[in-house]
This record gives structure tokens, C-alpha cells and sequence, in this order.
């Protein structure tokens, strides 16, 4: 069973570790989100409003979650608009943004537009470049439903190193984005997960390891990028089931 821990409650008792818990707080601030998830492991830190027993369901039914993210995340069967797109460790990234592009088209997207597109020009690069020569396909989506926009990236090999993702954030946070930059021998920046976060209201990461991976986030269609950059914003972290 998933033990919730009150922040406010944790600092007045220190009990025990956080370690593979859902911590939620009122007004849990992005950095110090990751940090909570820097130094604890497979951590769940809900925030902003979001409901933590979303969080309870979506740990107890991984598998499931990962099938249709947007259901447990908006509480919605359907979804308002919707968009996948499948592809291969060897596609063509051009081909894979037009597509995306010419569904961002549609005027409720004009305010996260550039944003959603960055984070699918990210996921693609990332997931393509961890898949193996024989993984069959890999799967992006764009989920609408009442306001809200999701965004996912799925493979079917379970490689995802979430805290490795986490700590690519904390070192911006830390360091300051520009001194953070890096090129490591597989040519990556290291700064593509902060992006990602800072543009969201809220991430997960999750794993099932050597099954699937999935990188999921949401936002309000209504808010400018200047605006969900200083958002709070939940970081659920999630290796392996209950």
C-alpha cells in the first residue's frame, strides 16, 4: 500500500525516509520538488492541487496507466483531441515534427504550441537514442481533455533511468542552466529533461523495468510559457509495480 506523507508533517517528525513515497504539499516549489526526488528515490511529490489518490491508482496499476496516461491524470475516459504518432529508432525526426507541427496547428494549442513541440522534438531524440536495433516501435500522443493538455513519449523496452532524469534537473536548478550544460560522448546537453519540467505543470517518469518506459506530462492550455515556468508542478517517479 502507497504511504502519503504531509511535507509539513515529515519536517515536524522526520520519520523515517521518504524513499518510494507519495509526499504532498500545498505549495511544494518546482526546485525544491526535485530536490525531494534527488534525494529519495522512486518519490512521488504531488502538489498544485493535484489529487495524491491519482497517485495511489496510478502506482497500483502501472501497467494500466501507461495504456492510456490521460485517463488517470484528468480522471477522463475520452479525450477532447487527440494525436499518436508510432516510430522507429531509425525515423526520420523531420517527418515525426511535421507531423506533430500540423496538429498544433489548431488554435487552442497557440499558447503552448512552441512548448509542445520542443518537448516532442526532445522525447524523440531521447527515446531513439536509448532504443536498441531491435525494438519494434516507439509511441508519442498528445491527450486534450477540458482545458488541459497532456504529452507522453512510450517504448517497449524499459531502459528509462528516471533518477538519471532527475538529477539532469537538479544540476540546473543547482547550477543554473547555462553552467549545467554539458556533451557527453552520445552528444546530449543534459539540460532537455529541465526543459521539459519547467515547461510543464506536472511529470512523471515512469518504468516497468525491461517491459516499457514512459515520460508523461500536462499543462493548462490557457497559460503562457513565461507563467507554467514558475508553476508548481508534481514529479511522480515510479520504478517498477507494487
Amino acid at each position: 500500500m502507497s504511504k502519503i506523507i504531509y511535507l509539513k508533517d515529515y519536517f515536524k517528525q522526520k520519520d523515517g525516509p521518504l524513499e518510494n513515497k507519495i509526499v504532498v504539499g500545498s505549495d511544494i516549489r518546482p526546485a525544491q520538488a526535485v530536490n525531494l526526488a534527488y534525494n529519495n528515490r522512486s518519490l512521488q511529490v504531488v502538489t498544485g492541487g493535484f489529487d495524491e489518490q491519482k497517485v495511489v491508482k496510478i502506482k497500483s496499476q502501472l501497467k494500466k496507466f501507461m495504456k492510456a496516461p490521460h485517463e488517470y491524470i484528468f480522471g477522463e475516459d475520452s479525450s477532447d483531441k487527440s494525436f499518436q504518432q508510432k516510430f522507429f529508432k531509425n525515423s526520420k525526426k523531420e517527418d515525426f515534427l511535421h507531423q506533430v507541427s500540423l496538429f498544433l496547428k489548431a488554435k487552442e494549442f497557440r499558447k503552448v504550441r512552441e512548448d509542445i513541440y520542443l518537448m516532442a522534438d526532445e522525447l524523440f531524440t531521447n527515446f531513439a537514442k536509448s532504443a536498441g536495433e531491435d525494438v519494434k516501435s516507439m509511441k508519442f500522443g498528445i491527450e486534450c481533455c477540458g482545458g488541459e493538455v497532456l504529452v507522453y513519449c512510450k517504448d517497449n523496452f524499459g531502459h528509462l533511468k528516471p533518477q538519471m532524469m532527475v538529477e539532469n534537473i537538479y544540476r540546473c536548478y543547482e547550477n543554473g542552466v547555462k553552467n549545467s550544460i554539458r556533451h557527453d560522448v552520445k552528444g546530449g546537453a543534459g539540460i532537455g529533461s529541465y526543459l521539459m519540467y519547467s515547461l510543464s505543470s506536472g511529470m512523471v517518469l515512469a518504468v516497468r523495468p525491461e517491459c516499457e518506459s514512459m515520460v508523461v506530462m500536462w499543462m493548462p492550455l490557457g497559460e503562457f510559457h513565461e507563467d507554467r515556468v514558475d508553476m508548481n508542478k508534481s514529479l511522480i517517479i515510479i520504478e517498477g509495480e507494487e
